[in-house]
């Protein structure tokens, strides 16, 4: 049975979590989650809830000692796979952060 000792995979996962919850509250800060939902919000949903599943599930089995840690070794390679195809290079702005509100904002990118 895994501990969550201070350099334990599970403190490292953990870890993971939690900045994943920034990660997915910064998307939600930006406007990537519409509400009423829209077809683009549930696709944002299910992801979130996907990773957590996985995430929770995969805990749980590591802390009952039937998952090691080539377990978490595929999921996060499946992660890095995942989300570079998502994120190519063909969908990455070069625009510069602004923080003008949306409705005041030109198109396009400034030079």
């Amino acid at each position: 049975m895994l501990r969550a000792t201070p350099d334990s995979p599970l403190t490292m996962i953990r870890a993971v979590a939690v900045l994943n919850a920034l990660h997915a509250s910064d998307h939600v800060l930006r406007g990537d989650f519409h509400w009423p939902l829209d077809s683009q919000s549930v696709g944002f949903l299910v992801v979130i809830g996907t990773i957590y599943t996985v995430i929770g599930v995969g805990l749980t089995l590591s802390r009952r000692g039937v998952v090691a840690p080539r377990f978490w070794v595929t999921i996060g390679t499946g992660g890095l796979v995942l989300g570079s195809h998502i994120s190519a290079p063909s969908r990455i702005s070069l625009c510069r952060p602004s923080f003008v509100p949306i409705a005041h904002q030109r198109q396009g990118c400034l030079p």
